[in-house]
């Protein structure tokens, strides 16, 4: 396995995969998420606002929050004008499998980063969230093994 390194952020992992090209950052959203929608002349000035704060993501419409974050909820409220507030759209569009689930509940039971990755990368393929992270608790090498061939054999199969 390769050298890991874990972040204290709430939904991301450090992996130094060895090879001499560093460490990077796979940040994951926070299952489950709500978009919000403001208004255009206000998006940029909120993504500058927000550029520093862990667990946001940005896709060009939406602004993307862990749905339980009040305070941070509010205060993007009470800054921005903010013209919905969208569950559905996020989960049909970004959290229709079980990757963000799988992620979010790996990376909190300490699962090894370089799993939660792969993870992600085969959620829905192998079954449920909860299923995978208890695999990649007790067996972490077979569960390894197990998902880079699922994994090849999916991308074989495109």
């Amino acid at each position: 396995m390769p050298k890991t390194i874990t972040r204290k952020s709430r939904n991301s992992v450090l992996l130094d995969s060895g090879d001499g090209f560093g460490v990077r950052e796979c940040s994951f959203m926070v299952w489950p998420s709500i978009g919000l929608r403001l208004k255009e002349e206000c998006y940029m000035a909120a993504v500058n606002f927000l550029k520093d704060v862990s667990d946001v993501h940005f896709d060009g419409e939406l602004i993307i929050i862990s749905e339980d974050d009040n305070a941070l909820r509010q205060a993007i409220e009470r800054r921005f004008d903010v013209l919905s507030v969208e569950r559905k759209s996020v989960e049909r569009q970004y959290q229709s499998g079980f990757g963000d689930e799988y992620a979010t509940k790996a990376i909190q039971r300490g699962v090894e980063p370089c799993l939660v990755v792969l993870g992600d990368c085969v959620s829905g393929l192998v079954g449920s969230a909860d299923n995978m992270v208890e695999e990649a608790l007790k067996e972490p090498v077979k569960a390894q093994i197990r998902w880079e061939n699922i994994y090849i054999s999916s991308m074989m199969e495109q």
